[in-house]
């Protein structure tokens, strides 16, 4: 028999011993563990009040306040526009605020944003309190992944933002739902009443945080980044380096992974509103809309949680994510066809396995790259790529509906750009280190 370690002849790889697996494991359920109250249960709460609206909020635009296909689309890119203008100035900003005081500080302001898109009777208002909300799911949103960043292995990352990810996915199909049966029986405009409820909990969650580690002062350092084990932040030593630096030593990176996830992300926001707009059109009512949401998102939980982030850890970010891109061409391109609810229901299926491949991708991208003498500030310059294809892709979809009247020539042109964007990845991004594969645990979980 071989000893531990010792290399296996017939396959050329290095063999660990039992122990080394079972530590493994164990460390990545204490990574989870130790992310529960600062990271994953704020997250999960946070990502249910935002699905509550993100279903709804096309008919909410284009019923209630009486707006176009493109005011539909305008609604939907508010938050990217809001990443694309801040970005960057709050990667250099954040570098020096505590986690929790940023997070908690970004809760307050969509509480706010909320309540007062509960009031709106424009779509001009409820344009300009979304951006203002966008700042601060901006804010949430790189505080977040800059924690993730200083605190996950490398080897991890896949696994554990792919767990973040499905978390949150499950979270949304029971807001989703939520949604549906909220705007069917009571109002549309009561959804911004529940985010309200949802953000006000996840807030909760970091003021108990914050009190469990009060006076804590282990700060992890420069070379961690903004973001310690009790989740306050590190106070970094020495200047911070400048953006044009920062972006001359990343730019490859930017180039590359940034297009990739700006083409992503404006194909999942313009897909949120196509589905529910697609939908109302048909005639299916609201409550199943939102139902079959909730069903697209189980789907998606599922497959990015057995599967998703093992698949990214151990092979690589191509192997998986290209397939799923093309599934997800095909499932938008099957939309256009569907006129009765099984149909509607079997699009929004092929959808999620393809989008459930691809969970928690940009956070390892965003992550994974982010140098560890500027993470704020690389987080930021992603985030500010990666909005675009937000701000993009959404109002394009109105403009072409608007202009042909038909939601169908949408769909072919977004199911294309799903091909371009596996093109890309393809070809163009550099795929993860072959060194950095297979850190962590041994068994996807």
């Amino acid at each position: 028999p071989k000893a531990p370690g010792e290399v296996a002849a017939a396959g050329g790889c290095m063999e660990l011993p039992r122990e080394t697996r079972m530590d493994e494991e164990l460390s990545a359920c204490e990574v989870r563990r130790r992310f529960f109250l600062p990271i994953i249960a704020p997250g999960v709460l946070q990502g249910k009040s935002g699905a509550v609206v993100t279903p709804m909020l096309p008919i909410f635009v284009a019923v209630n306040l009486h707006g176009s296909k493109s005011a539909v689309g305008l609604i939907a890119s508010a938050y990217p526009l809001a990443a694309l203008v801040s970005a960057t100035p709050l990667g250099v900003l954040l570098r020096k605020i505590p986690y929790t005081a940023s997070s908690c500080a970004a809760l307050v302001t969509l509480i706010c944003t909320a309540a007062i898109s509960y009031t709106s009777q424009s779509v001009a208002e409820l344009f300009l309190v979304r951006l203002v909300g966008g700042v601060a799911m901006t804010v949430w949103d790189m505080s977040r992944k800059a924690y993730t960043s200083a605190e996950i292995p490398k080897g991890m990352m896949g696994r554990i933002a792919a767990t973040l990810a499905g978390a949150q996915k499950l979270a949304i199909a029971f807001a989703a739902t939520l949604s549906g049966l909220i705007a069917q029986h009571v109002s549309t405009r009561s959804i911004f009443l529940v985010q309200i409820g949802f953000t006000g909990t996840a807030l909760l969650m970091l003021m108990v945080h914050e009190v469990r580690t009060k006076g804590c002062r282990s700060f992890v350092g420069a070379s961690r980044g903004p973001a310690g084990a009790d989740g306050r932040g590190a106070r970094s030593s020495g200047d911070a380096p400048s953006t044009l630096s920062v972006i001359r030593e990343t730019w490859q990176s930017l180039l590359g992974a940034g297009v990739f996830c700006a083409l992503l992300t404006g194909i999942r926001n313009t897909w949120a509103i196509l589905l529910p707009l697609h939908g109302h059109h048909v005639g299916i009512s609201k409550a199943a809309i939102g139902g079959t949401i909730a069903i697209q998102r189980c789907v998606e939980a599922a497959i990015t949680l057995s599967v998703g982030g093992h698949i990214m850890d151990k092979y690589g970010r191509k192997v998986g994510n290209v397939p799923a891109l093309v599934i997800i061409a095909v499932g938008i391109a099957v939309l256009p066809l569907s006129r009765e609810l099984a149909p509607f229901v079997l699009s929004a299926v092929l959808y999620a396995v393809g989008n459930g491949l691809t969970g928690g991708i940009i956070v390892s991208f965003n992550s994974g790259l982010a140098p560890p003498h500027a993470r704020t500030q690389f987080i930021g310059l992603f985030k500010t790529i990666t909005s675009i294809g937000g701000i993009v892709l959404p109002p394009a979809l109105g403009v072409i509906a608007d202009v042909t009247d038909s939601l169908e020539m949408a769909s072919i042109v977004i199911s294309a750009m799903a091909l371009f964007c596996a093109l890309w990845l393809a070809i163009v991004v550099r795929d993860t280190p072959r060194e950095a594969r297979g850190v962590g645990l041994a068994t996807p979980t």
